[in-house]
């Protein structure tokens, strides 16, 4: 499979919502925000980051970033890496940590249909486990205007059982790593 037209159309999608093409400044300040979330950093505080001024992110009462991409606060994707353990928001954010953080990344899901454990380990973007069965979902279309979350994140899940979706690429874990190394590229993420 050629990860050029799904990784242009990821790119577009998460650009639009993070701005990062032309800015390269605030693509590394990204970076270094999710490294330092991963690795149990305490919320960021508003205005020490200003370059990431607007990006998608889970902030607390005082307005902290708290998670973006990936964070201390449980969600269905668990993640450890050498620097500890955190989760990620879908699995496509797994697969940009095996690109973002040093060392591999493994990933602890569910898969919705079946219930069954599901994983991989990625380094660099390269598969280094997976179960050759399983199948990753990502968006092959979105809504205008629809949010980020429900649009992107809540697609991208890891399947042992794929079920049916409308408008998902299914994708077996390597191809789905090379997607995203496309849209790291694309983004000028890493």
């Amino acid at each position: 499979m050629d990860p050029g037209p799904l990784a242009d159309l990821l790119a577009d999608r998460l650009d639009a919502a993070f701005g990062f093409r032309g800015r390269p400044r605030r693509a590394a300040a990204w970076t270094a925000l999710v490294r330092r979330l991963a690795a149990g950093g305490a919320p960021v505080p508003p205005g020490e980051l200003a370059e990431l001024a607007g990006i998608p992110a889970a902030v607390d009462g005082a307005g902290r970033i708290r998670a973006s991409l990936l964070g201390g606060e449980p969600t269905a994707h668990r993640i450890r890496h050498r620097g500890g353990a955190c989760w990620a928001w879908c699995v496509f954010d797994a697969l940009l940590a095996g690109i973002l953080l040093d060392g591999p990344v493994r990933l602890e899901s569910t898969c919705p249909a079946a219930g069954a454990g599901v994983g991989f380990v990625v380094d660099g973007g390269r598969v280094l486990e997976h179960d050759p069965a399983d199948r990753v979902s990502l968006p092959a279309r979105f809504t205008p205007g629809a949010g980020l979350r429900a649009e992107f994140c809540c697609r991208a899940r890891l399947w042992a059982v794929p079920a049916p979706g409308a408008d998902l690429a299914w994708l077996d874990v390597p191809a789905a790593a090379a997607v995203a190394v496309g849209v790291a590229d694309r983004l000028g993420l890493g």
